[in-house]
């Protein structure tokens, strides 16, 4: 009698380790199961948050680029105009040249004519001294060949001798475009003072920033200081 229990003792044994051994087991297959879902899980999301990031950035740099076209339409038309007002202007000077000398006697007329000529020259081709401008080209860099003499309605910036500044009549739809672009219109010339958690609809500027012309480029040695409102 005591052998045959011993015999079912033997036989328990190994039944109830392989019974441990297999519970172990599929408890660490189901946790990695697990840890590999969330794995993927969370790599998914990754890729969605990457990609909304590149989409954003580039409808961005497509708004920025449209308002750059825009710009130098409306400024390429505005020298067409000029150059035509110029032209008209220019063909009616002779004439009117040619009346004066018949109905002047003295001789010294026609001279002092061509003087008055000569010294208005000087102040047509004179270099402007305020440059308007819609965005940066990049980080503290504004390129002098996208200056216009004359601001427009997509005019942002203004620089002055050395002098950075907003543009103080900013059109609202150009506003607008600047709060929705704040990490390449606006960061890359000024520095914020306060946070734009909140829904802001201007721009206040608290400091003027510094220039100084490199070559072709201004660089910004001070950023424009600015507050949202």
């Amino acid at each position: 009698m005591s052998k045959l229990y011993l015999l079912l003792q033997v036989d328990q044994v190994p039944k109830s380790s392989f019974f441990v051994f297999s519970s172990l087991w599929g408890i660490i297959v189901i946790v990695s199961f697990i840890l590999i879902i969330a794995l993927i899980i969370l790599l998914y999301v990754f890729i969605k948050y990457v990609s909304n990031l590149e989409n954003k950035l580039e409808n961005q740099s497509k708004q920025i680029e449209e308002l750059k076209i825009e710009v130098r339409q409306l400024n390429h038309s505005k020298n067409i105009n000029v150059r035509a007002d110029n032209s008209s202007n220019s063909k009616k000077e002779p004439q009117q040249q040619k009346e004066k000398k018949i109905n002047e006697e003295p001789p010294t007329k026609p001279i002092e004519l061509e003087v008055i000529k000569q010294t208005a020259i000087p102040n047509e081709n004179k270099d402007p001294s305020s440059l308007y401008f819609s965005s940066p080209y990049k980080e503290n860099v504004f390129l002098i060949s996208d200056g216009k003499e004359l601001p427009s309605p997509k005019t942002l910036y203004e620089i002055n001798d050395n002098s950075l500044k907003l543009y103080s009549n900013i059109d609202h739809d150009t506003m607008k475009i600047a709060l929705n672009s704040i990490d390449i219109v606006i960061k890359w010339a000024c520095n914020i003072l306060n946070s734009k958690e909140t829904h802001h609809s201007t721009i206040i500027m608290k400091e003027a920033g510094k220039v100084y012309k490199d070559g072709e480029d201004f660089k910004i040695k001070n950023k424009i200081k600015i507050e949202f409102q």
